[in-house]
Order: C-alpha cells, then structure tokens, then sequence
C-alpha cells in the first residue's frame, strides 16, 4: 500500500495535531486524541488492517525506519508537505504514537516556534 493513499485522511487531521503539539509544548506532558480508525481502513482497503505505529520526527527528519509501514510514512509525508505543520516541526523534537486502539499520543522531546528555541 502506497503512503500517499492515507495523506487524504492524514490532511483531515493536521489542524488538530498541530494543536496537539502546541497544547503538549505548553504543557509539558504528553497530548493524546482518538482518531477514526474506520476511515483508514476504508483507504486500505486491507482485511487485517496494521493500525499501530511509532513516529519520531527532528527538526522536520523522520528518524523512524518507516520504510514498510505506509500509514506512518503518510502521516510524515504529509506533514513535511503542509507548510503549517513545518513551522512546528522544523526546529523541534517529537514523538508520535499510535496505538491498534486509534489512540494518538504525542510526546514533546523539545520544541521551538517562531524561531525562538526552548526546551520541553
């Protein structure tokens, strides 16, 4: 399965990760939302649908071998492409997880937006 088919899905998603990642920036802890697994797996089009994956992402780089997992390289692809999204990445340090329940979890290692670099 290409990546490119979970990017449509993906793209609905952006404006609330990216709120995510703020939140758990401001915060310090980790963000967590549920997503629509049936929306996936109606793109799939797969009967034993692999919904769980780990992404790490630096400074806009994935870090994560995503190489046979095309879901976690959508949701990356999709990210680097949106040019909100990069202005939140680029200069930061995350984790995303996401378990076979659609659960999102994102963890902030570092953060900075707009230019201004802090720690989290």
């Amino acid at each position: 399965m290409k990546p490119e088919v979970y990017q449509i899905v993906w793209k609905k998603y952006l404006p609330v990760i990216a709120m995510k990642i703020k939140g758990a920036a401001r915060r310090g802890e980790p963000a967590s939302f549920n997503l629509h697994k049936p929306e996936f797996a109606a793109v799939s089009k797969k009967k034993n649908f692999h919904f769980h994956f780990e992404l790490e992402m630096k400074n806009g780089r994935t870090l994560t071998n995503l190489l046979n997992d095309p879901l976690g390289r959508g949701l990356a692809d999709c990210m680097r492409e949106n040019a909100a999204m990069m202005d939140l990445i680029e200069k930061s340090h995350i984790k995303i997880n996401v378990t076979d329940d659609a659960v999102m979890t994102i963890s902030i290692i570092a953060f900075a937006e707009a230019g201004a670099r802090e720690s989290v």
